[in-house]
């Protein structure tokens, strides 16, 4: 599934054009534009799906999640 995302959400998984289609919050006309473009170019919309699971699976698998959690608790403070 292809992904619209807001400006300024979670810019370590939305990647502009690559993992999702970016548009500005307060924007209808920069919101609609997003959205065509995802309706009207479908290998384009295919392809974001596919990098946006690539890199969930490269960069935020629940492994790697729960090992950057347990390396916080082990550092010294």
């Amino acid at each position: 599934m292809a992904v619209a995302a807001c400006k300024g959400g979670v810019d370590d998984f939305i990647i502009a054009d690559r993992t999702a289609v970016v548009f500005n919050p307060n924007d209808e006309i920069s919101i609609r534009g997003a959205l065509q473009r995802l309706l009207d170019r479908k290998e384009f919309a295919r392809q974001i799906a596919r990098n946006a699971q690539q890199n969930l699976r490269e960069n935020h698998s629940v492994s790697k999640m729960i090992s950057s959690i347990l390396q916080i608790y082990r550092e010294p403070r």
